[in-house]
């Protein structure tokens, strides 16, 4: 918050899909009991995607031009920037390419996104 006032950045955030406090019964129950549900977990993850293309493509083409943001005087052309850490940084990659044809994103910040999930998975006992 603070960076954003300082420089003047419009912030839009919100969870991601399949990753999220709401899905966290699933995933532990896929994790630890029902391997099984992994695949619930990916639709999931999917559907996280799709939301923040949704977010990102209103920010680009109508918050803009709310008109409580039209009477602000002196507001440049925006650039849109992901700024992904750890979780956001390992999603963030794959949303970032798959974002990359709709010029909806002009540059990413992928702040230390540690290990992928399909290796961490590999090494799972559930999935042997």
């Amino acid at each position: 918050r603070r960076m954003s006032q300082d420089e003047g950045f419009i912030v839009t955030s919100m969870d991601w899909r399949g990753m999220s406090r709401h899905d966290l019964l699933v995933v532990i129950r896929a994790l630890v009991a029902q391997p099984r549900l992994i695949q619930a977990v990916r639709d999931n993850l999917i559907q996280g995607f799709a939301c923040k293309l949704a977010l990102q493509h209103f920010s680009r083409t109508s918050l803009m031009n709310m008109n409580w943001m039209t009477a602000k005087k002196g507001i440049n052309e925006p650039s849109y920037t992901y700024y992904g850490i750890s979780q956001g940084g390992i999603l963030g990659a794959g949303y970032v390419a798959l974002s990359g044809r709709t010029h909806l994103i002009d540059r990413a910040v992928l702040g230390v996104p540690g290990t992928p999930f399909a290796k961490v998975m590999t090494r799972s006992l559930a999935f042997s």
